[in-house]
């Protein structure tokens, strides 16, 4: 089942765009718009490579013709759904800063950065307590996003992530009495620490639960911080906030 559209998204934009712009203030709702569209894109992304992801994994009939799911695609998959579902929330970081008046200056940034500098300049309090948990890279253990962080700075940045494929096979007596291919499941794992070498598989992270996981929650994270922001821009009335 879609998080798209993200319940609570659409209504921060809408509303502002009709309001008053603070006067001097650095806001441009045009750049806010790109940003708040590319959130939305990378989280398509995200969801459309996990939907490969599980039908490269679906069940099949263990023959001498097909031994294994295609590793190539599940390498490829897990790739793509790690890189577009860190970017969504990235992106986001930037249409934050954007609603406050750039809270921060520099060109480069991260998402953790914004919510850090609001919280030390003491603003949008409620919307802090709900990312910071989720952002901060210094936290142990590691929130949401550090968490996909690991293993999307490995996949993008350093090797490939060596992913593990378990089979289970059934098949009935009927079945093998009339020769029919047993229905082999695969159970694919991402490795405990992904810049290991070797790889181990002790926690058994198994990898479409940990996507699926990974998708709803990032969902959830941008979707309550969109509805703060809504009320923070009814209260103050005008743009930046």
């Amino acid at each position: 089942m879609s998080i798209l559209p993200l319940p609570h998204a659409a209504a921060s934009l809408a509303l502002a765009s009709q309001l008053l712009v603070r006067p001097a203030a650095d806001f441009d709702l045009t750049r806010l718009t790109v940003f708040h569209e590319s959130v939305e894109f990378k989280l398509r992304c995200a969801e459309y490579y996990l939907n490969q992801l599980e039908d490269t994994l679906e069940e099949f009939p263990f023959t001498s013709y097909r031994r294994s799911p295609d590793l190539f695609k599940v390498n490829l998959y897990v790739d793509g759904f790690l890189g577009s579902v860190v970017s969504a929330a990235e992106v986001f970081g930037r249409e934050l800063n954007s609603y406050f008046d750039n809270a921060v200056q520099q060109t480069r940034f991260y998402f953790h950065d914004v919510v850090s500098a609001l919280q030390q300049a003491g603003r949008a309090a409620g919307l802090v307590a709900h990312l910071l948990p989720s952002v901060d890279p210094t936290a142990t253990p590691p929130g949401l996003i550090p968490k996909l962080k690991k293993y999307r700075n490995c996949s993008m940045h350093s090797r490939l992530i060596e992913t593990a494929t378990a089979f289970t096979a059934t098949i009935t007596y009927a079945d093998q009495q009339k020769g029919t291919a047993p229905l082999a499941r695969p159970i694919c794992y991402l490795p405990d620490d992904p810049a290991a070498v070797p790889c181990g598989y002790a926690r058994q992270i198994e990898v479409v639960g940990f996507c699926n996981r990974a998708l709803i929650d990032v969902g959830a994270l941008l979707d309550t911080a969109y509805d703060h922001l809504t009320n923070q821009l009814n209260t103050a009335a005008h743009v930046p906030l």
